[in-house]
């Protein structure tokens, strides 16, 4: 489940306006801000033929976050394929993102594409930590 953070700075601006006089705050900014964005076997599948429309998309909307969200740190498209042109995509947002001196991405996706691409897309963002469960240890059993 994606988890948001979301700003309460409208009670500041409100306390802000009652104390300035009615003058706004200017540089303040409001909003929710995305943080982690797992979508991780989401069908965004460039394979399937009905969903291509719809998972380019998607991709493009993801493009836009990586590009212009500095709140943005973690993106999980593991088990999505996709796919060579989507991937390329991710990658030319990744090199905007780096060239407006965004923070990194930490970013899983799925190998179906060009080794290239898929290495390319490694080496721009963070790899994602997998978390693994552990199973509890078993009580050794004394036998009579």
């Amino acid at each position: 489940m994606p988890r948001h953070s979301f700003s309460h700075n409208w009670r500041r601006k409100r306390n802000k306006k009652k104390k300035g006089g009615g003058k706004s705050a200017g540089g303040v900014e409001s909003g929710p801000w995305l943080e982690k964005l797992h979508m991780a076997d989401n069908a965004v599948d460039e394979a399937q033929t009905e969903h291509t429309a719809a998972g380019t998309d998607c991709v493009n909307i993801i493009c836009v976050l990586i590009k212009h969200s500095p709140y943005l740190l973690e993106l999980d498209l593991g088990q999505n394929h996709v796919g060579e042109a989507a991937g390329l995509l991710l990658l030319e947002a990744l090199a905007e993102r780096a060239k407006a001196k965004l923070p990194p991405i930490k970013m899983c996706v799925s190998t179906r594409m060009s080794p290239s691409t898929f290495s390319a897309i490694l080496k721009s963002a963070k790899k994602l930590k997998s978390v693994k469960r552990r199973r509890p240890k078993r009580g050794k059993t004394q036998k009579s």
